[in-house]
């Protein structure tokens, strides 16, 4: 551990990053890359368990491949080449991800445990130059006119790390962030509320993930992602809504494992570990993203996708963001100001995804929207590939689309001979 010079106001590290996961190692490692002294906090010690559905869409592939650890992610994680959409009723539409992908290039998916993928993480933005310190819980942070003081408890003993800025990657932990303001107290976010469990031995094909609509709660999903070494990746997820407070999201899950698909897939497999549940913040087109001399990456700023859960993807892109943002400002004069301009980045790159996303998990996830929608994508090439782009975060989703204006495409691809 760092001494931190506290005998006068100069920050000793540029960036302190509180939260180790895809958004916080990503944003170490392309700091570091810059030759900026970055520190990052984690009050667990890795290699740690976090609860996910595991899956890595393409566009997370992809920015793994950019952050350079390609290589070590697929060795260790499952290839899937197809994507299967249940509809309510039993109906399925299968797509390959490499023929629907508009970019060819990492036109895949990998399921890899979090527990993995955020070894290798964090272990590359070390071998950067990034310092890590495990086991040390932040507590607080308080701003200075030139920099701030990161406030947190390790090993019983309280610590301060000085910097010129902090970066906060906790993911939809809620509490530090409703501590410093970014949140308001009256007024918290509602996550979806998700539910996952490993099988091994699960009778599924290892080259394709299940998105299920059949066999349970609506506005809800299920899903299947294969693993390496024959097992799987089961799991639920609930909108946010009163239906939250009405149903148990570990009975909605044995309950979808009982169903005729689900005791099929399971009837040889051996459950590994008991079910976990876990929130999932959707709600970045409302969040605070920066304050004073502090920001927020991946979960914490509510990048969480509405429709599908995914946020690996976005956490690893908007680390990426940050450091650029953040790598420019200290180069240029130190202006906090200019934040603003990493709030704008964020937006442009996914305002049009969130839209779309929130506005068809609050009214297209119906037994009508979804039958339909999926009996025509099945029969349908074209809706089917620009569905599967959509899901998959390939594709830009139109402008001002609705549920109405989705129900008259799939008329219009109807009534075709």
């Amino acid at each position: 551990m760092s001494n931190t010079n506290t005998s006068d106001n100069t920050p000793h590290y540029d960036v302190v990053i509180i939260g180790a996961g895809p958004a916080g190692s990503t944003t170490a490692t392309y700091l570091a890359r810059k030759n900026m002294k970055v520190l990052l906090l984690d009050s667990a010690r890795f290699p740690r368990n976090k609860i996910c559905g595991d899956g890595l869409p393409p566009r997370g592939v992809a920015a793994v491949d950019r952050l350079g650890v390609l290589d070590q992610v697929s060795a260790a994680g499952q290839h899937i080449d197809y994507f299967k959409l249940i509809a309510p009723s039993g109906k399925t539409m299968v797509s390959s991800i490499k023929e629907a992908a508009i970019e060819k290039k990492n036109a895949h998916m990998l399921a890899i445990p979090r527990m993995v993928l955020d070894d290798i993480l964090v272990k590359h933005a070390v071998a950067t130059g990034a310092e890590l310190i495990e086991g040390c819980k932040v507590v607080g942070i308080e701003d200075n006119p030139d920099g701030v003081v990161v406030k947190g408890i390790a090993g019983r003993e309280p610590q301060e790390f000085h910097a010129k800025y902090a970066v906060i990657a906790t993911g939809a932990s809620m509490g530090l962030l409703k501590n410093l303001g970014f949140l308001d107290k009256n007024d918290m976010p509602k996550p979806i509320i998700a539910a996952r469990a490993y099988f091994e031995n699960a009778d599924h094909d290892s080259s394709v993930f299940n998105f299920h609509f059949n066999e349970v709660t609506l506005p809800g999903y299920g899903w299947v992602f294969p693993l390496k070494d024959n097992k799987v990746n089961v799991g639920v997820g609930i909108m946010p809504g009163k239906s939250i407070q009405k149903h148990n999201i570990k009975s909605l899950f044995y309950d979808f494992a009982k169903r005729p698909y689900m005791k099929q897939v399971l009837s040889g497999a051996t459950q590994l570990a008991e079910v976990q549940s876990y929130p999932i913040r959707t709600d970045f087109l409302t969040a605070t993203v920066y304050r004073h001399r502090s920001l927020l990456v991946g979960e914490a700023a509510g990048l969480g996708n509405a429709l599908t859960g995914e946020g690996i993807d976005y956490a690893i892109e908007s680390g990426e963001i940050a450091a650029e943002h953040l790598s420019e400002i200290l180069a240029n004069g130190d202006n906090p100001d200019k934040l603003a301009n990493y709030a704008l980045a964020l937006d442009q790159k996914y305002a049009a995804i969130f839209n779309f996303s929130n506005r068809m998990a609050a009214r297209g996830l119906n037994s009508v929207m979804l039958n339909c929608t999926i009996w025509v994508a099945a029969k349908r090439d074209s809706l089917r590939m620009s569905l599967t782009n959509i899901v998959l975060g390939l594709q830009e989703p139109p402008a001002n689309i609705s549920t109405g204006k989705v129900l008259m495409k799939v008329f219009k691809h109807l009534r075709r001979k």
